[in-house]
């Protein structure tokens, strides 16, 4: 009589299989957004000649992104702290386009640091663009 070796998977387990396989997938995507180099991430590094930096925070409301204080000084350095308290999601990837920057905040690394080079009013979205929000450079 010959014996049969073969494993039969029931229905269960290939639900935990099919569970267990996502839940690695979203571990492992959550984890190269954490990593500057591997997300593209840009966030220069900035010293003015004076020591000055402009501090702002990034928060978010019912219309979108909030940049206080609004307006900013061009060739200034900006420190911008996001409020995670309000910023969640998809608005947690913060995309200034204008200036190069896209940094991927969380409540350990919430600071994004730029210098704006241009005059005008500057766009800022997130990953999705679905939260958008604007501040102006003089």
């Amino acid at each position: 009589m010959k014996e049969d070796n073969t494993i039969r998977l029931g229905g269960k387990h290939l639900v935990f299989i099919g569970i267990l396989i996502i839940a690695v997938v979203f571990l492992f995507n959550s984890g190269l957004k954490n990593n500057a180099g591997i997300t593209g991430e840009v966030v220069k590094t900035v010293t003015a000649g004076n020591g000055e930096v402009q501090k702002v925070t990034l928060s978010m409301g019912g219309q979108g992104y909030i940049i206080t204080p609004s307006t900013l000084k061009e060739g200034v350095p900006v420190r911008m702290e996001v409020d995670m308290s309000t910023v969640r999601g998809c608005m947690q990837e913060v995309n200034i386009p204008s200036f190069g920057v896209k940094k991927y905040v969380t409540a350990n690394d919430n600071i994004i640091e730029f210098t704006p080079t241009k005059k005008g009013t500057i766009p800022i979205r997130c990953s999705m663009n679905m939260g958008r929000g604007s501040f102006v450079v003089e």
